[in-house]
């Protein structure tokens, strides 16, 4: 079943999603905002041939950002896997017991910011291999022998 087919009423769960959670996707938007303003910061820096490796060297550190965020959200996730495991025993004491729909918000954190680092990861990936492949192309004998 494709998870965009599930009605979620998105202030709801914002609303009922964990302080940890809300504070992670904070979190994703802010490093969403950093990636975006470093990748341009790069295509510009990236004309001048002195501060190449300095450009290089900052869509490095991008990767092992998106690498902090991604087992950021791992940790974020194992947490709301055992509280909502913890809400559904809790709640098997008490007249309405809940279901499945206490796993809401860790799987709608879980698909929002697999997909927002998806896009990050395919714009940084796509950003270096590019100025990669131009630096060597500016840098091949072929290249400067025509100038």
């Amino acid at each position: 079943m494709w998870p965009l087919h599930v009605d979620w009423d998105l202030r709801l769960l914002w609303a009922a999603a964990p302080f940890q959670q809300r504070l992670y996707f904070l979190f994703l938007l802010a490093v969403a905002f950093f990636t975006f303003i470093s990748v341009v910061k790069v295509w510009r820096s990236f004309r001048d041939h002195t501060r190449r490796p300095v450009a290089l060297r900052r869509l490095a550190n991008l990767r092992q950002l998106h690498l902090f965020t991604l087992l950021l959200l791992q940790f974020i996730l194992i947490d709301g896997v055992f509280r909502s495991i913890r809400a559904i025993q809790l709640s098997k004491m008490s007249l309405s017991a809940i279901g499945f729909e206490a796993f809401d918000t860790v799987l709608a954190l879980a698909l929002l910011s697999t997909f927002m680092l998806l896009v990050l990861h395919a714009i940084q990936w796509l950003t270096t291999h590019r100025l990669t492949r131009k630096a060597a192309c500016e840098d091949s004998p072929e290249v400067r022998s025509d100038r």
